[in-house]
């Protein structure tokens, strides 16, 4: 069984909360999609912290689940945080890591204010974790 748990707005940080009652279900596989609402505000490195952080949370609590990261998409409306989302994807790929490939998500797959996903770009993130899913 899938179960996707959306939490619109929410930075990494917010996330703990929402892990942590995922856990109590013992999953075996947690997929971990966000970043893009950090990148305003936040330097890639420190976002790429916060990530790991919540990975290993997961980790202590359910050391048998299989945690995956999946690249946060880039976004057009804001330069600072495309650029902040860029450098996040590249120290990501240079760590060994299970992690979701996004680069297919282009400019093409945003709504018009260039932030959230469009339905072609919703549609290609989810054959994204299908994939994975299908590959853990």
């Amino acid at each position: 069984m899938v179960k996707v748990e959306c939490v619109p707005g929410a930075k990494v940080i917010d996330l703990k909360k929402y892990i942590l009652s995922i856990m109590e279900k013992s999953p075996d596989l947690i997929i971990i999609h966000s970043g893009t609402n950090d990148a305003v505000h936040k330097t890639s490195r420190d976002i790429l912290t916060d990530l790991l952080h919540l990975k290993y949370l997961i980790l202590s609590k359910r050391p048998s689940c299989k945690v995956v990261i999946s690249n946060p998409t880039f976004r057009s409306d804001n330069s600072k945080a495309a650029i902040t989302l860029h450098h996040l994807n590249q120290h990501l790929s240079e760590l060994n890591i299970d992690l979701i490939d996004n680069k297919n998500i282009e400019d093409k797959h945003l709504g018009k204010k260039g932030l959230h996903l469009n339905k072609k770009g919703t549609g290609r993130l989810a054959i994204n974790l299908i994939n994975s899913i299908r590959k853990h």
